[in-house]
């Protein structure tokens, strides 16, 4: 086995069951796994997703690995996260792996992400409006300059208008 792969079945192995005693170790694992790019992590993943943890710290470990990946399967599962209703934590952890994932993707996909991340800056918690400005600068479409120009120009808080500026 290569080295990535020997790193990506000791990873896995912190997952396995139900898992190592620690939620936050099977967060960083879970986040980690995905930097491996292993072909076997996405299935991995995709298992611990709504493991219960405190402040679903295991999803939102599972999420940054699964944008880390660079699997474009992953696009659809980042998307749903993204959904009002989930935990804030698994939400703010999707937007920020779409942006990590989407240049990724093939142009459908691109597309899709920069629409969901434009319709996220105007959501109703501060993080995922910062989340999704920091995807956007990662996607690097010049399609969401006037949506960010017109965040910038009625943002309440200055760290979002900033955030939407530099972007």
């Amino acid at each position: 086995k290569s080295r990535d792969g020997v790193a990506a079945a000791a990873l896995a192995g912190l997952l396995r069951g139900r898992g190592d005693r620690s939620y936050y170790a099977q967060a960083a694992a879970a986040a980690a796994l995905g930097a491996t790019r292993q072909p076997s992590a996405f299935a991995a993943l995709r298992r611990v997703l709504d493991r219960p943890a405190h402040n679903d710290a295991i999803t939102a470990g599972a999420l940054a690995g699964l944008g880390a990946l660079r699997d474009p399967r992953a696009l659809d599962t980042l998307l749903a996260y993204t959904e009002w209703g989930r935990h804030q934590n698994a939400r703010r952890a999707a937007v920020a792996a779409i942006g990590q994932l989407a240049p990724f993707t093939d142009e459908g996909g691109r597309t899709r992400a920069r629409e969901r991340l434009v319709e996220l800056l105007d959501d109703r918690w501060m993080r995922v409006q910062l989340a999704a400005t920091a995807a956007l600068i990662e996607l690097g479409d010049a399609r969401a300059v006037p949506a960010l120009r017109e965040v910038a120009g009625r943002a309440l808080d200055g760290r979002l208008r900033r955030s939407c500026r530099v972007a």
